[in-house]
């Protein structure tokens, strides 16, 4: 794949993918500034391993594990201290990956921070329409292990926001 080839396919991951990427970058971090950082360094990655990518998984499912993965190690990295202010491409603002600015939606995504790792990623894949196959494949776990943490991470969920629900009325 010659260089023009790679930069195009790259972009049409961006565009087609970039809310997985929001989503993961969000979930790991608390802050704008280390969301921005979080973005540009799963991208970063997402462009450095597009030559040993082998369609054996979809592009999604592939840019799911680099994600996953970086968010994972992102926080014990010391390179992020290094080169923080080097733009490597415009962040991925959560409004454009269809994120609102809701304070609703930054309670829910507190709350998701709040499980821990594999549970986050899970939560995350889940929100995103991924299958257990598919989700078993990213974390390297069996479906039905996949199901039982996902069950078990959606009802720490449903009992942390129960006073949001209760306070816009969901259920009545």
């Amino acid at each position: 794949m010659n260089d023009a080839d790679h930069e195009q396919l790259f972009r049409s991951w961006l565009r087609d993918y970039r809310g997985i990427v929001a989503k993961v970058a969000s979930s790991f971090t608390s802050s704008a500034s280390d969301r921005d950082d979080l973005v540009q360094e799963i991208l970063l990655r997402v462009w450095a391993a597009m030559p040993t990518y082998r369609a054996e998984a979809r592009p999604g499912t592939w840019i799911y594990r680099i994600a996953l993965n970086r968010a994972l190690t992102w926080r014990d990295d010391e390179s992020r201290s290094r080169c923080r202010n080097v733009p490597l491409l415009n962040p991925v603002d959560p409004r454009e990956a269809g994120e609102g600015p809701s304070e609703r939606i930054e309670q829910l995504y507190a709350e998701i921070r709040r499980l821990d790792e594999i549970d986050r990623s899970l939560v995350l894949m889940s929100l995103d329409g991924c299958s257990y196959r598919e989700m078993a494949e990213v974390m390297g776990m069996s479906e039905s292990h996949v199901g039982v943490r996902l069950t078990r991470a959606r009802k720490t969920l449903t009992e942390r926001l129960a006073p949001l629900r209760e306070e816009v009325g969901y259920g009545r």
